[in-house]
């Protein structure tokens, strides 16, 4: 007698939500301590961290996110300049307060184009500049 075939249940994707209010946890305090470093395939960026500092002048976003977590936020400046097959991103600047940045910027991770002098920032954030890359 032949077996009935496999009856496949349809897979569902249930939706998540992500969090647009309240402070992702950043101890910004400990990754500033070392280099932080990004890798793609062979490819390696380091960054140098510096809490509660940003780089503000015109023309320096290259791109703004939302991203969840501060690694992300480099690796987005990694994959850019990996896709461009330049530094074209010099740094960026990370905001952990989604209460704060979300509204105002709508964005808390910016890549910056260049380095200007670094302005104090309030919030819960970092800037952090590209301290090492490959040559493309």
């Amino acid at each position: 007698m032949p077996e009935a075939p496999e009856i496949q249940q349809p897979v569902s994707a249930a939706a998540i939500t992500v969090p647009t209010q309240g402070v992702l946890d950043f101890d910004c305090g400990r990754i500033s301590m070392k280099r932080q470093l990004v890798t793609l395939g062979t490819l390696s960026w380091g960054f140098d961290v510096n809490c509660m500092m940003d780089y503000v002048s015109p023309g320096v976003n290259l791109a703004g996110m939302t991203a969840y977590t501060f690694g992300d936020c480099i690796r987005a400046c990694a994959m850019f300049n990996n896709f461009a097959r330049n530094n074209t991103c010099m740094g960026v600047f990370f905001n952990a307060n989604l209460t704060t940045s979300l509204p105002m910027f709508n964005g808390n991770c910016f890549l910056k184009s260049y380095l200007p002098q670094m302005s104090p920032e309030r919030d819960l954030a970092a800037a952090a500049s590209l301290g090492s890359a490959p040559q493309f």
